[in-house]
């Protein structure tokens, strides 16, 4: 969890604890990095979520994002907390890559709702997309060449290889 405000950082800390996720904090988005990017010498963690408010003093959420993207490492499920709630900042937020987007104040169920159905889309993505690219070469598994772009409610697939998109149904 990345936020500056102590009080929002906690109460989602706690909520998340109490659903038996392992939480670490950051108050920066610089730490935060530090953290993801495993700039630590002893950092071997790997992170299913990451939650991250978008407004803060230094480099904001987009940044993180961002730089997160540039690493190469794989973007784990990436939510964004704020108390930004108008269209447009919901909409820069989905173009930079968000999963979703969770105005404050929020309640736990919110919180815990959009943590599980987007680890779970996670999951389906990953499990159709290992299939079928196992089953394109004949049983072998091989490393993705393609970008897969998002999950839609029924199930389709977008993927791009910097040719065109592909839609699989799931």
């Amino acid at each position: 969890i990345i936020d500056d405000d102590d009080n929002i950082r906690q109460f989602a800390a706690d909520v998340l604890t109490a659903e038996g996720y392992y939480v670490i904090e950051a108050d920066t988005a610089e730490k935060g990095l530090s953290i993801l990017l495993g700039k630590k010498k002893k950092n071997t963690e790997t992170f299913d979520v990451i939650i991250c408010d978008i407004m803060m003093p230094g480099a904001d959420g987009f940044e993180v994002l961002k730089k997160l993207r540039k690493s190469k490492k794989e973007v784990p499920v990436f939510i964004y907390i704020t108390a930004m709630k108008e269209r447009k900042d919901l909409r820069k937020a989905m173009e930079a890559g968000a999963d979703d987007f969770i105005s404050k104040p929020f309640m736990a169920d919110e919180l815990i709702r959009a943590v599980k159905i987007q680890t779970e889309k996670k999951e389906k993505i990953k499990n159709t997309y290992s299939i079928n690219r196992i089953n394109k070469n004949d049983g072998e598994k091989s490393q993705p060449e393609e970008d897969i772009l998002a999950l839609d409610y029924s199930g389709n697939i977008f993927i791009d290889n910097g040719r065109k998109a592909k839609f699989i149904n799931v």
